[in-house]
């Protein structure tokens, strides 16, 4: 019996998995070019890419581990949890098909990356940088994203709406760096430095 923990990120769209406690990178073989790192569209189910079939994630790591008693806790938001547990339940055919008892693996779910949670943290990173910001543009900008999400918090969060603030966050913190270069707010620099790697953190 394995203990798996497959790990997605809603935000970075990356996929990882421990197996026994330990990661997995997927050394040379099929789950370091269909798995791990990727978005959830290109493991979850199953499909054909270069004339390489992939079964789907559930007969991938049966046939890889050779063990069909796979303890299995998917770590990430409930929406991309109830969506594996969906297809999961498809590709026991495919298990049954490749000589796997179906029957043996269980799936829980751990909550990670919660959007709403997400969201608070943002606004508060904005909340307090706002004040240290040496340029109008990017001032102006941080504040229209604040207002967007509080706007969209009244109709609930989602990863889909986050990953968009994530880009938007990272690419007002880059020019915010950039300007940082002129003599005038040179001594911002660091400050914002530290500000983009603790945005990144938020999402990671």
């Amino acid at each position: 019996m394995k203990k798996i923990d497959m790990i997605y990120n809603p935000y970075t769209e990356k996929a990882g998995l421990t197996i026994d406690g330990s990661w997995h990178y997927g050394g040379d073989g099929r789950l370091k070019d269909f798995f791990v790192g990727k978005s959830i569209e290109k493991w979850l189910p199953r499909r054909t890419v270069s004339y390489q079939r992939w079964d789907g994630i559930l007969p991938e790591l049966m046939e890889y581990l050779n063990d069909d008693e796979l303890l299995i806790r998917f770590c990430g938001t409930e929406p991309d949890y109830r969506r594996v547990e969906k297809e999961l339940k498809k590709q026991e055919r495919t298990v049954k098909e490749n000589g796997f008892d179906a029957g043996l693996y269980r799936l829980s779910f751990r909550e990670q990356w919660q959007p709403e949670k997400i969201s608070r943290l943002v606004l508060q990173f904005i909340d307090n940088r706002i004040p240290f910001v040496p340029v109008q543009k990017e001032m102006m900008e941080l504040q229209y994203l604040s207002n967007q999400l509080k706007d969209a918090g009244k109709d609930g969060m989602t990863a889909e709406r986050l990953r968009g603030v994530r880009k938007q966050l990272l690419d007002i913190t880059e020019e915010i760096v950039l300007a940082c270069e002129k003599k005038e707010y040179s001594h911002y620099r660091q400050t914002w430095e530290n500000a983009r790697r603790e945005a990144e953190q938020i999402f990671s």
